[in-house]
């Protein structure tokens, strides 16, 4: 599957390394949608649905990171902002 994390693959090759992505997330209600729906018009709706349906933890994951987390979002007026950490693993 593609995804727009794919270049994690080849960038984060070094053990241990620390992940921590700062992104607008899933809205927590409805307000906080209509607000993204201005940077969904912006930037376009296909590069942000991802963001909306609070695909990114998966996609870290795919991109090889463990021990994801997902912080508490915090509520701006264009959407709602998220923390996501991950580390990837020590080669076996």
């Amino acid at each position: 599957m593609t995804n727009r994390f794919g270049t994690f693959k080849f960038s984060w090759r070094n053990p241990h390394v620390r992940l921590l992505l700062v992104d607008f997330g899933q809205p927590g209600n409805e307000f906080l949608r209509a607000g993204f729906l201005l940077v969904q018009a912006l930037d376009d709706f296909a590069t942000t649905s991802d963001n909306v349906g609070g695909e990114l933890p998966r996609y870290v994951n795919q991109a090889g990171f463990v021990e994801i987390s997902q912080g508490r979002p915090f509520s701006t007026a264009l959407g709602s902002v998220s923390f996501i950490t991950g580390r990837k693993p020590a080669a076996p």
